[in-house]
């Protein structure tokens, strides 16, 4: 949403065992985090590491345990807050053979970081333009990106 708030819906059986569509009602989702500050482009379950990872257009990636709750609002607890781009960030893919995550945006460049730490690992450069998608090939280990 505008806010930079990252929900999880809750997929019982029950709630939508009739087949009727009605609206969402706050029994329905759990607040995961709503930390970013602008909208937020895409979010990832990585079991690997219990954790929801949302990128935003605020520059910044959230990394969630999803194990603990904490606060009056349900919201999980943020582990770490990665701000290794100065833009936007649109795109990022997990690369379990290396625990690094691959993330991309606005700026030009691919950003490589080990996903317990954040820490950055490395950066691609040669995009003329904004990365608007990274995948990760695991069984060939390679990163495939594509600009806008």
């Amino acid at each position: 949403d505008s806010k930079g708030a990252v929900r999880m819906l809750k997929c019982d059986i029950e709630s939508f065992k009739d087949g009727v569509p009605r609206s969402m009602i706050k029994d329905d989702y759990t607040v995961v985090h709503d930390q970013h500050t602008d909208w937020c482009t895409k979010v990832m379950y990585v079991p690997e590491l219990s954790a929801v990872i949302s990128s935003s257009m605020d520059s910044k990636i959230k990394v969630v345990d999803v194990n603990t709750n904490f606060g009056a609002n349900g919201s999980f607890r943020v582990r770490q807050t990665v701000g290794l781009h100065s833009k936007g960030v649109y795109d990022f893919d997990w690369c379990s053979t290396y625990s690094i995550f691959i993330s991309a945006g606005v700026e030009r460049d691919i950003m490589l970081w080990h996903g317990n730490t954040g820490h950055k690992v490395g950066s691609l450069a040669g995009h003329t333009a904004s990365v608007s998608n990274v995948v990760v090939d695991n069984s060939l280990h390679q990163v495939i990106s594509l600009s806008t």
